[in-house]
Parts: C-alpha cells; structure tokens; sequence
C-alpha cells in the first residue's frame, strides 16, 4: 500500500508532499503515534502555525494510518519521543529531497528548542474535519468556507481566476471571484451566512483564514492540522484582526461566506 508524506508549512497553499518507502513506512507503523490528530490529543504547540510537523499516511486516507512525525525543535521537549523518532523524521524528509524546495528544508530542520507544556491539550474539537481523508485534503479556506471539497481549495478557482500571488490584495480579489461578500468586524451573520477573516504572510508566503462560529467564537484549521479555537500564543480568538497571528502578520480584512451560493474548488 502507498504511503504518502506532507511537510505541514502552509495554511492556504499546498505543502510539499512526496511517496515514502515501504521499508520505511513500515518502521513508522512499528512506533506507537506521538500524535493522533483523529482524536483529541493534539498538542497545542504543534498547531500554533510556527512549528512544521510531517504528517504520515497511506495514500488510501484510512484513519488507522495516520501517523505525525514531530521536528527536533519539538521532540526535545517531549518526554513521549523515543530516540529514533528524530531520525525517522530525517529519513523520511531525505526522501522527499526533489520534492521540497532548499528553504522549505531549512524551516523543517528548525534546531532551536521549544518549550512544551505538555499537560495542555487542545479543547476544541470539529468532528467533522478530524477524519484523515478529510482533515488532510481540506486547508483553512475550506474550514472558513465550511466546505470540504478535498482538494486544498484555493481563492479563485471556483471563479475561474486563482490568485497569483498569495498577497491580501490578489487573494481578496479571487475570494470575490468565488462569491464571498465583502464585510467588516461589524457586519452581522445575516441568515445562511457567516463572518471570515483573511491575513497573509508579509511577502506572500502564504494566507491563512479564519472563521466566526453558530457561537460568536472564532476558529481556523492551519492546513492540514486539526481545527483550534486558540491564536498563535494558545489564547481564545475574540478578533482576528488583534489576535496573535504567528507569522501571518498582514490583516487582509473581512468576508461574509453565504453557504449557498459561495464556490470553491
């Protein structure tokens, strides 16, 4: 059976993702998970947006597959790691070599330590977007729109022009293209609607969204993680215009999403 790796970089653009060897698959299947991402326990720090994981899975999408190897960055501070997990990390990063990009291998060799509290846990559990098939195939924009296509979509290609750049401006435009509306903190959640916010990464790296909840609350899903509640310092999301966004520093501003007649592909 295929295996497939993806490097978790993006929010919004699609991450690097390469076949790995059966020899190798089977040694991560031998290592019990440090992270199932299909239940709840998901470590808050491997989902703040700054931290690349590589996740693991068989290219049929079944959930009993799905395995998460964590940078050295992280391992270290986590009392769970055993000590092959960092070179299975490795090894399976040298086998994508064609397929990530020299900065792209440098974000994921991160070597500076993060401190972990590990008795935290994220809280906020969608149901809906934690099935492998699902959760890894589907990005922020899909989770603002509150649609699952599988396909990582991005702004514009349901309008028939994607974005050319991943700066506010260019992907504002292709949302339009997709039959968002344009709003502002204000606007209210008019019936069969809600409210989305969109920041990009200075130099257009990448875009990330975020999405108002039936609730008031605010949540987002950096790309093919789970779904949080929290910003980039593990705090509630009262406005995303305020909020620690990491690394997407440039607040693009504010969309209503009306589920009936947005398109996204």
């Amino acid at each position: 059976m295929a295996v497939l790796a993806t490097l978790q970089l993006y929010s919004g653009v699609q991450n690097p993702a390469w076949p790995i060897s059966a020899a190798l698959a089977d040694r991560i299947r031998a290592r019990p998970k440090l992270v199932s991402m299909v239940g709840s326990f998901s470590l808050a720090t491997v989902v703040t947006l700054e931290q690349q994981p590589l996740l693991v899975w068989s290219s049929d999408g079944g959930d009993d597959e799905l395995a998460i190897l964590l940078p050295p960055s992280i391992l270290r501070g986590l009392s769970e790691a055993a000590p092959d997990d960092e070179h299975l990390y490795e090894q399976v990063l040298l086998e994508g070599d064609r397929f990530v990009s020299t900065n792209e291998k440098r974000m994921a060799r991160r070597k500076e330590f993060v401190s972990i509290d590990q008795t935290f846990r994220v809280a906020f559990t969608a149901t809906e977007w934690t099935s492998s098939c699902i959760q890894l195939h589907n990005n922020c924009y899909n989770y603002a729109c509150d649609l699952i296509t599988n396909t990582f979509a991005q702004p514009g290609r349901g309008g028939g022009q994607v974005h050319v750049t991943n700066l506010c401006p260019d992907v504002r435009a292709s949302a339009l293209l997709d039959r968002l509306i344009d709003g502002s903190a204000a606007t209210g959640d008019a019936a069969g609607s809600h409210l989305v916010a969109l920041a990009s990464i200075p130099g257009g790296t990448d875009f990330h969204w975020y999405r108002r909840d039936a609730d008031g609350s605010w949540s987002h899903k950096p790309g093919s993680l789970a779904p949080r509640q929290l910003d980039a310092s593990n705090q509630p999301i009262t406005n995303p215009a305020a909020c620690d966004r990491g690394k997407y520093t440039n607040f693009c501003g504010w969309f209503l999403v009306n589920e009936g007649s947005v398109v996204i592909r």
